[in-house]
């Protein structure tokens, strides 16, 4: 432990573990989940020709020349152990291959493990990673309230404590309708679904929470609470309409203004055109988009989903 430093295991990783000719010769021999020295794997004068030696051990000053170990598959993914010795020291031979096999089973198990926990360690930075580019603000929280996990969004909503904060962990809003939707939702039978509304304010819309029931996992009963947050639009809206439906800039503002409830009187004056012109366009976007209706627009804008960050 500690021989290699974090910079050469991380050039190994990066530029030359397709080339290591240990690994390779493995799997080319088929001695996958087997123990076997390096020279049966790749001849040593073929080893001193190859990359891996000339280009990637000599650069560190390294003299790494012999090995044993093996390549090891699981559900995990894949494994790999070696033991190494310089130029100057013995070979290892068919009988140290033959005494680490003894300790085969072991070293299968402990790779295995590593494997499934290095596989939920990704998986769970994965779904981290995809919670938090969604623009919806999502919560799971337990019956009581209690918050297990959010996401971005939501911290941002929270940490304003207006309508919505979390108190000594538990997800807190004024008046009873959210802690009613969560019991629901958590309820040990039948639990059901609701939307309800959360006031944010005299002068903001309030907060249309969605609380459903989360289910196919062990442990106290969940939900997952999400809200849209009316302080962070999404300015993805106005390009992904245009690339979809091949609006013009003005237009795609229009109709994104639209989706979100304004006025055409209104859309006017932010813009300083007259209504006559917010009009004509909609009634173009509306053309391009294959829409009816202003109502038709609205929800196809809607249809979309919400990117976080944009």
């Amino acid at each position: 432990d500690g021989y290699y430093s974090e910079t050469f295991l991380s050039d190994y990783v990066a530029r030359f573990a397709p080339f290591d000719p240990w690994v390779r010769g493995a799997v080319a021999l088929g001695l996958v989940n087997r123990i076997s020295t390096g020279e049966r794997c790749t001849p040593t004068r073929e080893y001193e020709r190859g990359v891996f030696y000339n280009e990637f051990l000599r650069s560190y000053g390294d003299d790494t020349y012999y090995c044993i170990g093996g390549v090891f598959t699981s559900a995990g993914g894949e494994g790999r152990i070696g033991i190494h010795r310089g130029r100057s020291q013995a070979a290892f031979t068919d009988e140290d291959a033959r005494r680490m096999e003894c300790r085969g089973d072991d070293l299968r198990r402990l790779l295995a493990v590593r494997g499934e926990l290095a596989s939920v360690r990704r998986a769970a930075r994965i779904s981290s990673e995809a919670w938090d580019v969604v623009g919806l603000a999502s919560i799971v929280v337990r019956g009581d309230g209690f918050i297990v996990q959010l996401n971005a969004a939501a911290e941002t909503v929270l940490r304003r404590e207006v309508g919505l904060s979390a108190k000594g962990g538990l997800l807190r809003a004024g008046g009873l309708h959210l802690a009613t939707a969560v019991a629901a939702a958590t309820a040990s039978r039948e639990p059901i679904g609701a939307t309800v509304a959360v006031a944010a304010g005299p002068s903001a819309s309030p907060f249309l929470v969605t609380v459903m029931p989360l289910r196919g996992h062990s442990g106290p009963a969940l939900a997952l609470v999400l809200f849209a947050d009316p302080l962070s639009p999404d300015t993805s809206v106005a390009p992904r309409l245009r690339s979809l439906f091949g609006l013009t800039a003005h237009e795609a503002a229009v109709a994104a203004e639209i989706a979100q409830g304004f006025s055409l009187e209104r859309i006017a004056r932010a813009r300083g055109i007259t209504v006559n012109t917010v009009k004509a366009q909609l009634k173009t976007l509306s053309s391009k988009m294959d829409c009816h209706r202003q109502s038709e627009v609205t929800a196809k804008v809607r249809d979309l989903a919400p990117i976080a960050g944009s």
